[in-house]
């Protein structure tokens, strides 16, 4: 299928990726189904190998960043969708490339991921406010109280003073 005119294909579309898509698929399961019974160190390198190569496969089927950003997003905007998160879909201009596109994306999803974390605290914040109870209020200090505690403080002030004035020989050094 041709792009209308102007439209950049990004560089990581392939026309056969379903081909590929189908023959990695079919070699991981073989693998899988293996792995029960023990594989070779060789045969694990290629199941590991293949599991990484999946996504790349996959991602090669999107022909523009526009329609990259469109299927990315789908499950993460339906998810912010309910729960009544702002969230947006990107537009790129025809150019951009694949970075750009993951670059749009990664953006979003992490939008959505911070509000969700904004709304847990708060929930817990309110649940944590709700649960606190009352403060006592201090006990009221009568006015034999406040003249005992007026009291220690000059006295602790003027003994602080008395003993700054104190000169305390120390051996080996002189006064002159």
């Amino acid at each position: 299928m041709l792009l209308p005119e102007g439209k950049h294909m990004l560089e990581t579309y392939d026309p056969q990726w379903q081909s590929k898509w189908d023959r990695a698929y079919q070699m991981m399961r073989q693998l899988e189904v293996r792995e029960r019974s023990g594989l070779t160190t060789d045969e694990e390198q290629r199941l590991d190998k293949l599991r990484r190569l999946l996504p790349v496969i996959f991602d090669a089927r999107h022909r523009t960043a526009n329609e990259y950003i469109r299927f990315q997003l789908s499950l993460a905007l339906k998810e912010a969708d309910r729960l009544d998160i702002r969230a947006w879909l990107p537009t790129l201009p025809d150019s951009a490339g694949i970075d750009e596109a993951r670059a749009a994306v990664a953006e979003v999803i992490a939008y959505i991921e911070a509000t969700k974390h904004r709304r847990e605290m708060l929930a817990l914040c309110h649940r944590a406010d709700s649960q606190v109870e009352p403060v006592r209020p201090l006990p009221s200090i009568t006015q034999r109280i406040r003249w005992a505690l007026l009291r220690f403080r000059l006295g602790r002030a003027g003994r602080s003073r008395r003993t700054q004035n104190l000169v305390v020989p120390m051996p080996g050094i002189t006064e002159t």
